[in-house]
Formats: structure tokens, sequence, C-alpha cells
């Protein structure tokens, strides 16, 4: 059986290849884990370290990617039964035209030292009965040699920070505070 692909993107060219590889990095000194969502217009990187404290969030919009390249398959995904997400009819809807899955993030910063001679890198999520869900890696060199790296990934929940007005008064009090001495220095020198 055929396995079900629920989310497909290709990057190509050296500027898009070195900037995603960059976030892959990026991402590596916040966390262990990677974090990929889609949603129908971007794909987003998240990491979180393991004491919760520090987090980064990393978007690139539909656009990045090559034209046409950019798919998310909702139907594959609720065939697939891959998201245990339970909500109100509205969240299911927007949740049925998502993506989340959780992967080291070291699995793929590994790959990225090979972008140098990288032409193209196409990501794809699928899901099948047999080998169950998984991150599939295609790069395609100069030479025409195309090498595929398939990971096994888990389902995650969407997280995103929260931001404490209680909390970050006195931060805030800080912040117009150097502002107004950086203005100060900027006028009379």
């Amino acid at each position: 059986m055929a396995p079900f692909v629920i989310m497909s993107m290709k990057i190509s060219g050296a500027e898009q290849l070195k900037a995603f590889g960059s976030a892959l990095h990026f991402l590596r000194s916040v966390g262990k884990e990677l974090r990929i969502e889609t949603d129908p217009g971007s794909l987003i990187l998240r990491a979180l370290n393991d004491a919760r404290s520090v987090y980064a969030s990393v978007e690139f919009m539909s656009g990045f990617f090559d034209v046409g390249s950019f798919r998310l398959n909702g139907e594959a995904q609720s065939q697939a039964n891959s998201n245990s997400y339970s909500g109100t009819a509205n969240e299911e809807n927007t949740q049925s035209r998502s993506f989340a899955c959780c992967l080291p993030v070291k699995y793929l910063c590994g790959l990225t030292k090979n972008f140098r001679n990288t032409l193209s890198l196409a990501l794809r999520a699928e899901t099948s009965r047999e080998d169950g869900c998984e991150l599939v890696v295609e790069m395609l060199s100069a030479n025409n040699i195309k090498r595929t790296h398939r990971f096994k990934y888990s389902d995650t929940e969407v997280i995103s920070a929260v931001y404490d007005d209680e909390g970050a008064s006195s931060l805030r009090c800080m912040y117009k505070v150097r502002r107004l001495i950086l203005m100060i220095t900027i006028i009379y020198f």
C-alpha cells in the first residue's frame, strides 16, 4: 500500500539552502528536539530547551519554497489519524489543515554539511500502516545523485510562547531607561 503524503515542500538555490541550514543550527543551540509545524501558508520550526526556559521559533512562508511545491494534505492526515487532538469543531477544522511532528534536531543538522553540493532539498511527511510516520528528506546533488533519508517522528502538540505582563513590568522599565540613555548618547555625541 502506498504511503499517504501529509505535507511536501522543495527548497532550491544556494541562498535558500543556506538560510534553512542556518535556522536548523540556530535551533540546535536552543534545544535537542525540533518541532516541525505547517499550516497552509508557512513552515514553522520550533525548539524548546529541557528546562523550558528558552524558546525559539523560525517561520518560513510558502514563498520561500519553490513555486507550487508547498503542499499540505489534510485528508491524508485525517485518514492516517496521526494527530490525536480533540477540541471544538473549529479547532478540529484548523488542526486538520495543519501538521506537527517532533524529532531530534541533530538528525537534520547532520544533513546540512552537504548543502554545498546540493541543488535542491525536498521535505515530505509520509504515513503508512507498515512503516508508520516518517519524515523523508531527498537531496539532489550537482552530479544528479539523489540521496534519500527517512526519519521516524513522533506527534507533538503545537507550542507557543506566552508573555506575562505582570512579571515583565521591571523589564519594560529597564528597556525604556536604556532606550532613553541611548537616545541621549546619540544626540549629544
